[in-house]
């Protein structure tokens, strides 16, 4: 019997998803605790339908109803790291939503739903503190030798949608 058969596949939403992606020995992305730092995000990975763009850490959404991931990994010094990770809306200067993380090496998640009536943008935005700062948006194994030949082999801040309707 044929999968299609079993499944209605007609009603599966469009996927997109944003991501700074990089080597894991890249520099991270530091953050200054306390303050509200916009998130680096420099590759469309994926985009289903066409329904959004990526400049300059900002992402631009066609009207719709989407549903949301936001993710960051979370690093510090030495000590534990709290990291509030949001979804921002840069065309009406509003939250979307927020998540935050706490623990010594963790990745903040914030996820939800909204509407927009019109091509609006976007950016992940984080803020935090650390017990030995800085806050650092790095992959959890610092210690660890790379080579620039795993290129493209990690995703730091990821944001995911589903484009619902």
């Amino acid at each position: 019997m044929k999968l299609s058969s079993l499944y209605d596949f007609s009603n599966i939403p469009d996927y997109l998803e944003y991501a700074w992606v990089c080597a894991p020995n890249a520099a991270a992305q530091t953050l200054t605790g306390n303050t509200i730092t916009t998130l680096t995000l420099d590759t469309e990975v994926v985009d289903e339908g066409g329904h959004g763009s990526i400049a300059s850490n900002q992402v631009t959404l066609a009207a719709g109803t989407y549903a949301y991931e936001a993710s960051a990994p979370a690093v510090a010094n030495t000590g534990d790291v709290s990291l509030v990770l949001g979804l921002y809306n840069v065309t009406s200067s509003k939250w979307v939503g927020q998540g935050n993380s706490l623990g010594s090496s963790t990745r903040a998640v914030a996820s939800g739903q909204f509407t927009i009536e019109d091509t609006t943008v976007f950016d992940v935005r984080g803020y935090g503190a650390a017990t030995n700062p800085p806050i650092k948006i790095q992959n959890a194994q610092n210690s660890e030798a790379y080579t620039l030949s795993t290129a493209g082999a990690e995703f730091r801040t990821n944001l995911k949608l589903w484009k619902l309707a």
